[in-house]
């Protein structure tokens, strides 16, 4: 008990990383001109589709329409997810300034985030669009910088140790300039009784 690999695994707390995930990022939709609405009554519509970096390989895509709501626009998406056809609207909310929020339409233990985001993902797997805070996303850079700390820390011990060994072997040489052989050896006599 309690030898290498024993408790619980440290792989099950792995938190999925944003990278791993489709993501909808509300400034690469206005970028490539789909947050621009038609005219009141009308909608837009259309695919957004992802490619794998490495590969160039077709990931995901989703269809969707753009349209006026009465609290202002909605993106209304549709996908399918393992055979099963889903249906999302996710509602945008406009700023002051121009720019647009997404309000994460995920319920979380039946309660409804809602929370204003500038991007929305679909980790692998999941059925739903929704927020970072709501999947418990990280990012990859996030582990990566753990475990450099734990590395670092390594590293640290090492040089601790080798610093410890020089000294332990200048101590050495000098005590032995000084005359010093080494611990005192114990002789036993026997008593004759």
């Amino acid at each position: 008990m309690g030898g290498f690999g024993s408790g619980y695994p440290s792989w099950k707390d792995r938190k999925v990383t944003v990278e791993s995930c489709l993501a909808l990022d509300l400034a690469k939709l206005r970028r490539d001109r789909v947050l621009y609405p038609a005219p009141a009554g009308q909608g837009l519509a259309g695919t957004l589709a992802w490619k794998s970096v490495n590969t160039g390989e077709k990931r995901g895509s989703v269809g969707y329409t753009l349209g006026h709501v009465a609290g202002g626009l909605c993106l209304w998406l549709n996908y399918r997810v393992d055979g099963e056809k889903v249906e999302v609207a996710v509602q945008l909310e406009d700023r002051a300034d121009g720019w647009w929020w997404f309000r994460c339409p995920l319920v979380v233990r039946g309660v409804p985030c809602r929370g204003r985001c500038r991007k929305l993902y679909l980790p692998p797997g999941a059925r739903y669009f929704g927020c970072r805070r709501c999947w418990r996303l990280t990012y990859t850079s996030c582990r990566e910088s753990h475990q450099s700390s734990e590395i670092e820390l390594y590293r640290r011990l090492l040089a601790a140790d080798r610093r410890f060994e020089r000294l332990f072997t200048r101590m050495n040489r000098r005590a032995r300039q000084r005359g010093y052989t080494g611990p005192p050896e114990q002789t036993r006599t026997a008593l004759k009784g």
